[in-house]
């Protein structure tokens, strides 16, 4: 009788063992990353012309933006709220964030480039090139945030 007690036993902890729970997956590691507070360091924009170098405008802005868990996010300059109405974001494969603003009843669509994420850093790169009167213009900007 102690022995099929024990096998009893050793069944129940086996099939407990077997189909206990699991820790979900998380389905998209770069949204559960970017969540929170992150604190302007830098910005730096560049414009080209037909491939030379212009320009250069760093920008050390005071403030931050706060991604929240219902894709919308919040921008702030110097303690003020400048920016509320955003909605964002990212790509399945975690290297492009979405922003989307609505004015005056029209949405807006801007995608960056996600450089680096990590628990403390998140760095944005966006490129943009227009071709006018036969001159090829192109912006850069690098933006640098930190926990």
């Amino acid at each position: 009788m102690k022995k099929l007690n024990i096998m009893l036993f050793l069944f129940f902890a086996l099939a407990i063992g077997f189909t206990s729970c699991k820790k979900d997956p998380i389905k998209d590691p770069a949204k559960v990353t970017i969540l929170g507070k992150w604190n302007f360091v830098s910005q730096i924009a560049k414009n080209y012309v037909n491939g030379e170098l212009k320009g250069e405008v760093p920008d050390t802005t005071v403030g931050y933006v706060e991604f929240k868990s219902d894709g919308t996010l919040l921008a702030y300059d110097n303690g003020q709220l400048v920016a509320a109405d955003v909605k964002y974001t990212i790509s399945e494969d975690g290297k492009t964030l979405t922003l989307l603003t609505t004015e005056n009843g029209q949405v807006t669509s801007e995608s960056t480039q996600i450089k680096q994420l990590s628990s403390s850093n998140l760095v944005l790169y966006g490129e943009y090139t227009e071709t006018s009167q036969g001159q090829v213009y192109k912006s850069t900007t690098e933006t640098i945030f930190k926990r």
